[in-house]
Protein backbone atom coordinates (compact mmCIF):
# COMPACT_ATOMS: atom_id res chain seq x y z
CA UNK A 1 0.00 0.00 0.00
CA UNK A 2 1.29 3.46 -0.86
CA UNK A 3 1.60 6.34 1.54
CA UNK A 4 -1.33 8.77 1.66
CA UNK A 5 -1.09 12.07 -0.19
CA UNK A 6 -2.50 15.26 1.28
CA UNK A 7 -4.95 16.61 -1.31
CA UNK A 8 -5.99 19.60 0.83
CA UNK A 9 -5.67 20.64 4.48
CA UNK A 10 -6.00 23.58 6.81
CA UNK A 11 -7.73 25.03 9.82
CA UNK A 12 -11.37 26.04 9.54
CA UNK A 13 -12.96 28.52 11.92
CA UNK A 14 -16.51 27.22 11.82
CA UNK A 15 -19.00 29.97 12.62
CA UNK A 16 -21.70 27.59 13.76
CA UNK A 17 -25.48 27.77 13.47
CA UNK A 18 -25.37 24.65 11.25
CA UNK A 19 -23.70 26.53 8.38
CA UNK A 20 -22.14 23.91 6.11
CA UNK A 21 -18.58 25.02 5.28
CA UNK A 22 -16.85 23.44 2.29
CA UNK A 23 -13.37 22.28 3.20
CA UNK A 24 -12.30 21.09 -0.27
CA UNK A 25 -13.50 20.07 -3.71
CA UNK A 26 -11.40 17.53 -5.63
CA UNK A 27 -12.14 16.92 -9.31
CA UNK A 28 -9.67 14.08 -9.93
CA UNK A 29 -10.20 10.34 -9.51
CA UNK A 30 -9.07 9.43 -6.00
CA UNK A 31 -9.94 7.31 -2.99
CA UNK A 32 -10.03 9.74 -0.09
CA UNK A 33 -10.48 9.97 3.66
CA UNK A 34 -11.34 13.07 5.66
CA UNK A 35 -9.45 13.51 8.93
CA UNK A 36 -10.60 16.15 11.45
CA UNK A 37 -9.26 17.13 14.88
CA UNK A 38 -12.25 17.51 17.22
CA UNK A 39 -10.22 18.64 20.25
CA UNK A 40 -12.07 21.96 20.46
CA UNK A 41 -15.54 20.45 20.89
CA UNK A 42 -17.01 20.97 24.35
CA UNK A 43 -20.22 19.88 26.06
CA UNK A 44 -23.22 21.11 24.10
CA UNK A 45 -21.29 21.29 20.79
CA UNK A 46 -22.02 19.09 17.78
CA UNK A 47 -20.28 18.92 14.41
CA UNK A 48 -21.34 17.06 11.26
CA UNK A 49 -18.80 15.88 8.70
CA UNK A 50 -19.93 15.06 5.16
CA UNK A 51 -18.26 13.59 2.10
CA UNK A 52 -20.18 14.08 -1.13
CA UNK A 53 -19.49 12.73 -4.59
CA UNK A 54 -20.99 12.25 -8.00
CA UNK A 55 -22.36 8.78 -8.64
CA UNK A 56 -22.08 9.22 -12.44
CA UNK A 57 -19.80 11.71 -14.21
CA UNK A 58 -22.73 13.86 -15.38
CA UNK A 59 -24.85 13.32 -12.30
CA UNK A 60 -25.59 15.33 -9.22
CA UNK A 61 -23.39 15.41 -6.12
CA UNK A 62 -24.80 13.24 -3.31
CA UNK A 63 -23.81 12.73 0.33
CA UNK A 64 -22.18 9.31 0.66
CA UNK A 65 -20.74 9.67 4.18
CA UNK A 66 -22.15 11.64 7.10
CA UNK A 67 -21.26 11.47 10.77
CA UNK A 68 -22.11 13.75 13.69
CA UNK A 69 -19.92 14.09 16.77
CA UNK A 70 -21.31 15.67 19.94
CA UNK A 71 -19.68 17.02 23.08
CA UNK A 72 -16.20 16.55 24.44
CA UNK A 73 -14.39 13.78 22.55
CA UNK A 74 -12.23 11.35 24.54
CA UNK A 75 -10.61 10.34 21.23
CA UNK A 76 -10.66 13.62 19.28
CA UNK A 77 -9.28 12.36 15.97
CA UNK A 78 -12.07 11.60 13.49
CA UNK A 79 -11.46 9.82 10.18
CA UNK A 80 -13.95 8.88 7.51
CA UNK A 81 -14.01 5.54 5.79
CA UNK A 82 -12.10 5.59 2.47
CA UNK A 83 -14.40 7.01 -0.23
CA UNK A 84 -13.64 6.12 -3.86
CA UNK A 85 -14.46 9.05 -6.11
CA UNK A 86 -13.87 8.73 -9.86
CA UNK A 87 -15.42 12.11 -10.73
CA UNK A 88 -15.74 14.74 -8.00
CA UNK A 89 -15.52 14.79 -4.21
CA UNK A 90 -16.63 17.58 -1.86
CA UNK A 91 -15.99 17.54 1.89
CA UNK A 92 -17.84 19.76 4.35
CA UNK A 93 -18.07 20.49 8.05
CA UNK A 94 -21.08 21.97 9.83
CA UNK A 95 -20.88 23.16 13.42
CA UNK A 96 -24.38 22.74 14.82
CA UNK A 97 -23.97 25.18 17.71
CA UNK A 98 -23.53 28.96 17.62
CA UNK A 99 -20.10 29.35 19.26
CA UNK A 100 -17.26 29.49 16.69
CA UNK A 101 -14.66 26.71 16.94
CA UNK A 102 -11.42 25.95 15.08
CA UNK A 103 -10.94 22.58 13.37
CA UNK A 104 -7.72 21.29 11.84
CA UNK A 105 -8.48 18.98 8.93
CA UNK A 106 -6.82 17.03 6.14
CA UNK A 107 -8.21 15.33 3.04
CA UNK A 108 -5.91 12.48 2.07
CA UNK A 109 -5.86 10.13 -0.91
CA UNK A 110 -4.44 6.64 -1.08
Amino acid sequence: MSNPNVEASGTLTATGSATEDTLATINLPRTMSLIVDLTNLVGGDAVTLRVKRKILSGGAVRTVYKETFAGLQTDPGAISVPIPSPHQCIVTLALETATPRNFDWSLESM
